[in-house]
């Protein structure tokens, strides 16, 4: 009976000893999630002496002082530590421009498999392509097809639509390059060395073309594949 008494008279400081070690020990951020545009930025503070990192650059950076700098369009986490523990903050960067909806981008998927998928409707039907008119006046999406699977994707558009397509791109991508004299500027969808996915946009007599092409097929050569989507695209906005 006094074992028990003296456990009962214990018990108090015992919580309280641990509550404050853990009070005192808990690293946290003023926020667990946030969201942000393109190049916008929010600061995040912590509640010891931290080292800021990011899970994914090409999403969201992260300076030395927490302040977040919005990427291209994703998610990811912005990691804080202070050598003894870690805490993460989930980062959303949102799209500003709607403007477009992109292609089904399944490479190497059947054109049933495209057709289940898309959702536009579809004009223009042969043994490489798919021709689809999208409900934005002047802009079609076309698929290639090598061997029956999908290899490219792309937009065309009409010579309006400029400016509103490098807004939705840049959000999305990073550019990588350009050739002048081709009147191509390539973008990629990741940091150097590990994106995947590479996009070129031409322009040509008055349209638009915008690509879609697994890394192996944009580092080999884009001209047969983008001469084939921008001949689809007028065939679909001529209709």
């Amino acid at each position: 009976m006094k074992k028990i008494l003296f456990l009962l008279a214990m018990l108090p400081m015992l919580v309280f000893t641990a509550c404050s070690d853990d009070d005192e020990n808990s690293l946290s951020l003023d926020k667990s999630e946030i969201s942000l545009y393109y190049e916008d930025e929010i600061k995040l503070t912590a509640s010891d002496n931290v080292t800021w990192s990011s899970e994914d650059e090409f999403v969201a950076k992260v300076s030395s002082n927490g302040v977040v700098e919005g990427g291209h369009v994703g998610k990811t986490f912005i990691v804080a530590s202070n050598g003894a523990e870690t805490v993460k903050c989930a980062v959303e960067v949102k799209p500003k421009y709607n403007t477009f909806v992109e292609p089904v981008l399944d490479f190497g998927a059947s054109k049933a498999d495209i057709k289940a998928k898309e959702k536009r409707e579809l004009i223009t039907d042969n043994a490489t392509s798919l021709g689809y008119k999208d409900s934005k006046d002047g802009v079609a999406v076309i698929y290639t097809f090598k061997n029956r699977k999908m290899n490219a994707a792309g937009f065309g558009l009409q010579y309006k639509y400029t400016n509103d397509i490098m807004d939705f791109l840049l959000e999305r991508y990073a550019p990588a390059t350009m050739d002048a004299n081709e009147g191509m500027f390539y973008f990629v969808n990741g940091v150097s060395g590990r994106w995947t996915m590479g996009v070129v946009l031409t322009v040509q007599s008055g349209m638009i073309q915008v690509m879609y092409a697994p890394k192996d097929a944009v580092s080999r050569s884009t001209s047969t594949t983008d001469s084939k989507i921008m001949k689809c695209a007028k065939d679909v906005l001529g209709r």
